[in-house]
């Protein structure tokens, strides 16, 4: 008895002594196939098969913390201290964890200098000093896109369901040629039908042609949604008020450095007064692509560009709507810009005899670039600096 009881024991240690061994050589998770040499650790349910190497359907799920901080506070050593739930007692030495990989659920944007940053929900690696962020950094945006045919995409959310039509402009890329209609910022957030402290808010107003606007009013019976939303610049740059850095309307070898999604659709943005002299140079030299008559094409005049408060020329009759009365755009589905009447609102209530858009360019700090069009003036259209607390304006996007 006492024999098959040490036989047994040994039997035990034996066991204890080899699988230890077994537990320090290279793994694959998922299968019992063999990792490949030089991994520690393989996650696949299969050999990866040719031509697409594809090894498995399913994917690695990252742990989900809420990042407080993306270094740690003043000066400190303990990493603990950069997530949102751990405890006193926690003590995680910031070097031993350099290449520890987390998904970060928890946005803080701030302005840093002239750019919107600070803390993105996506995945980050810590370094060893600071919460490095995977991949680029971009806003989440609910709203669904789906493009239908070579000039269409339809916008959806919550039951708000749009269908824009979009023309490619040159070099000046592609353009939609509807004003923009939607009612929800990219993250779903509801705007404020409402004009008061427009600077500080998401609000958005209807675009309606003459007569008083009413604060809160609903869509109007002559509203059509080609003429689309007015929105406060908080509204149109979707909180990235910060963006006051000079987007290229003066140095010929500045771009916007990142485009302003603001509340354009997922791949569109809000674009900048140096992409808006970029179209009206297009429709200038290349008018006969774009009217229906067509006006003759003219030579660009590029001092023109760097000016403000300036009327240039006849450049409105070729984005305007023939149903404007002095246009003479091709209509939106057939690749013309064709702008309709949708007044700019001024210091609350006013509505002037024109239509108006927003850029991403600020002038400075309380002022952004605009673009105005006038059938008076002879069809002219203006590029003007203003207040960002006193006008609400219409948003043409551009594609990425």
């Amino acid at each position: 008895m006492k024999t098959k009881k040490n036989l047994t024991h040994l039997i035990l240690v034996l066991f204890l002594i080899f699988i230890p061994l077994n537990l320090f050589s290279q793994v694959t998770i998922g299968s019992n196939s063999t990792p490949v040499d030089g991994a520690l650790l393989e996650l696949k349910e299969k050999n990866a098969l040719s031509p697409g190497g594809e090894n498995s359907t399913k994917g690695l799920g990252l742990p989900r913390v809420s990042l407080s901080s993306l270094t740690i506070p003043a000066a400190g050593t303990n990493l603990a201290t950069t997530i949102v739930g751990t405890i006193a007692s926690d003590n995680w030495d910031k070097g031993d964890h350099a290449g520890l990989f987390v998904y970060n659920m928890r946005e803080d944007l701030q302005c840093v200098g002239e750019e919107l940053d600070g803390i993105y929900s996506m995945i980050h690696v810590w370094d060893g000093e600071k919460w490095e962020p995977i991949g680029k950094k971009r806003r989440k945006d609910v709203r669904s896109i789906t493009y239908i045919g070579t000039n269409q995409f339809k916008l959806e959310y919550n039951g708000e369901s749009t269908t824009y039509y979009y023309a490619s402009f040159g070099d000046a890329g592609k353009w939609m040629t509807q004003n923009l209609a939607t009612k929800y910022t990219p993250d779903g957030t509801l705007l404020n039908n409402a004009i008061a402290n427009p600077d500080t808010q998401g609000n958005f107003a209807y675009a309606i042609t003459s007569g008083t606007y009413t604060p809160g009013q609903s869509a109007p019976g002559s509203w059509t949604v080609e003429q689309g939303m007015l929105y406060s610049w908080f509204a149109g740059m979707n909180g990235d008020v910060c963006v006051t850095k000079n987007q290229g309307h003066h140095e010929t070898d500045e771009g916007p450095s990142e485009y302003v999604q603001g509340i354009c659709p997922r791949g569109w943005h809000v674009p900048s007064d140096k992409e808006w002299n970029r179209l009206e140079q297009e429709l200038a030299e290349n008018s006969v692509n774009y009217t229906i008559t067509p006006i003759a094409n003219e030579v660009w005049y590029t001092p023109l560009e760097i000016e403000n408060d300036v009327r240039r020329g006849s450049q409105a009759k070729r984005m305007f709507s023939v149903s404007a009365g002095a246009g003479d755009s091709k209509t939106a589905q057939n690749g013309g810009f064709d702008v309709l009447y949708a007044s700019p609102l001024y210091a609350g209530t006013t509505i002037m005899p024109q239509a108006g858009f927003m850029t991403s360019s600020k002038y400075n700090a309380t002022d952004m670039w605009i673009r105005t069009l006038w059938t008076a003036y002879g069809s002219c259209i203006g590029r003007f600096n203003v207040p960002v607390n006193n006008y609400m304006i219409a948003i043409r996007c551009k594609k990425d």
